[in-house]
């Protein structure tokens, strides 16, 4: 199933579980997550043709971390 994010968008948020493994068809993603001195912490950014998912939530069916 295709979904199409606009700037500002969430793919998934701290505590939701990840229902889906996501690809980059165009565009690009930034995973990261919040630190306990509330800095943003950049864990990646997945670009065009390149995966980006919380694995561990996704397998686990567990909430995300991220």
């Amino acid at each position: 199933m295709e979904k199409t994010l606009l700037k500002g968008d969430y793919l998934l948020r701290n505590g939701e579980v990840s229902k889906s493994d996501n690809y980059v068809v165009t565009g690009a993603l930034e995973a990261f997550y919040i630190s306990d001195k509330d800095n943003e912490e950049i864990l990646y950014f997945a670009i065009d043709d390149w995966w980006a998912t919380d694995i561990l939530s996704f397998q686990k069916q567990t909430p995300s971390i991220y």
